[in-house]
């Protein structure tokens, strides 16, 4: 690499370092960590770790919800199953 494309990608990758949180903190603040998906659908979402950038792209990890614009968390009607469980002080039944 010759010296201008060194000095280039030095202050390009300095200016992402200082400017890209700034950026994304006020992406994700504007959003409140609402997102449509589509018509009627929300993705309530938050950041699980810090932004990573390296030559390949940037990596941002999500976590969050699927739920009806505007709406709230549905609880399941149903109770989830009970499953079996190894007991070694019994025989099985199974």
């Amino acid at each position: 690499m010759n010296p201008v494309q060194t000095t280039l990608i030095t202050q390009l990758n300095d200016v992402l370092r200082m400017k890209l949180p700034s950026l994304l903190n006020a992406a994700v603040a504007a959003k409140k960590g609402f997102t449509e998906i589509e018509p009627n659908t929300d993705l309530d979402w938050s950041i699980t770790t810090a932004p990573f950038l390296n030559a390949d792209g940037a990596n941002v990890g999500i976590k969050g919800l699927f739920r009806p614009e505007n709406g709230v968390d549905a609880v399941p009607t149903v109770a989830p199953v009970t499953l079996p469980f190894h007991d070694s002080t019994s025989a099985s039944d199974f």
